[in-house]
């Protein structure tokens, strides 16, 4: 039989709160940290609209920042995980390649992140995720992947970003993506770190943990039309994406109800979104109805993925404690550089 993922724990640091669930608290309720930004300015001089993680040095920048990020929401955590005997693994996603991102970053962040939880666990692997927004997406669909095929060990998996670096505003301004005043696209920026973790039913057991929610199902695709090209992406990547992580759903008297995504207000994502849905209207109760953080937290890059799992499970979390039923949540993801994820969340209890 195969195996199937359950989520143990989850934490987050946003510039909403300081822990996971103050920060879905705090998004749940549409508190936002996104304000102008007097020592950020656009190319008219004028300060640009973002959310900043207030507890940080804002002399604190670049990849020195997203480390520090990360390893907060790690120690949180670690703090959820009494499990110093358990095998480990550890999977993060970075920012993709961007000014204010330097060549080696990604890398110096995860050996940082692999030290810290090294010291936690008896056995640990530390691995480097697919980049972008659907980056720690795509590692619950390789964790899950694993766990199927038996594997026990606990898999921590998160992202983390900030868009607070050296040249970012500049080239997000030039390139057409940041939110200016007089321009219909673009996002505000923002920053922060989320993880969950995985495991199998048996190792969950063995070491005392909660079930919060079970992965019912998780699927990754690569986008074949790029963002830049004349006519952009058309939802084929992201649609496929969704179909391999919907296959438990008991169609047609199942169809998902609870959203997570990370449109941004960029019009490249909503029409990538606009069209994934056309190609499989069937699975929808009504696809415009979904939840992001941006309002709230602003785009937060790499770690967006891991936010909005971290969300599914804490309405999931939320529904269970009052005893009431809660649909299928679906979190869905995409970068820059094509990858396309998606991952279907469940309550704990049910059985399929």
């Amino acid at each position: 039989m195969t195996q199937i993922a359950h989520v143990v724990a989850v934490a987050a640091r946003t510039p909403v709160g300081l822990a996971a669930e103050p920060s879905a608290a705090a998004i749940r309720a549409g508190v936002s940290r996104l304000m102008l930004q007097p020592h950020t300015l656009d190319a008219r001089r004028e300060p640009v609209r973002a959310a900043r993680d207030a507890r940080l040095a804002p002399a604190l920048l670049g990849a020195k920042r997203v480390q520090e990020l990360a390893s907060l929401a790690l120690t949180e955590l670690l703090r959820k995980l009494p499990a110093r005997d358990a095998t480990c693994v550890l999977a993060v996603a970075f920012a993709e390649p961007r000014p204010g991102i330097e060549s080696g970053d990604a890398e110096a962040a995860v050996h940082r992140l692999e030290r810290e939880a090294g010291a936690h666990f008896a056995r640990l692997e530390a691995r480097l995720l697919p980049r972008g927004h659907a980056g720690a997406l795509a590692g619950i669909a390789h964790a899950c992947d694993e766990i199927g095929r038996g594997s026990n060990a606990l898999f921590l998996v998160g992202g983390a970003d900030s868009y607070f670096a050296s040249g970012t505003f500049g080239w997000l301004e030039s390139e057409g993506r940041l939110r200016v005043a007089g321009r219909a696209g673009g996002f505000s920026p923002g920053e922060g770190a989320a993880f969950v973790a995985l495991t199998s039913a048996s190792t969950q057991r063995a070491l005392g943990l909660r079930s919060l929610a079970r992965v019912l199902g998780a699927g990754e695709a690569l986008e074949p039309r790029s963002w830049d090209d004349d006519v952009g992406p058309l939802g084929e990547g992201i649609a496929h994406a969704i179909r391999a992580a919907s296959t438990s759903l008991r169609m047609p008297d199942e169809r998902i109800d609870d959203i997570y995504n990370d449109l941004n207000g960029e019009r490249l994502r909503n029409d990538d979104w606009g069209c994934a849905v056309l190609r499989v209207p069937e699975l929808f109760v009504d696809a415009s109805a979904y939840t992001t953080a941006v309002a709230e937290c602003g785009d937060l890059g790499a770690a967006s993925g891991a936010l909005s799992c971290v969300l599914a499970v804490e309405a999931i979390r939320r529904a269970d404690s009052q005893r009431v039923a809660h649909a299928p949540a679906l979190v869905c993801g995409s970068s820059w550089n094509g990858l396309r994820a998606a991952c279907l969340f469940r309550p704990a209890g049910e059985e399929h």
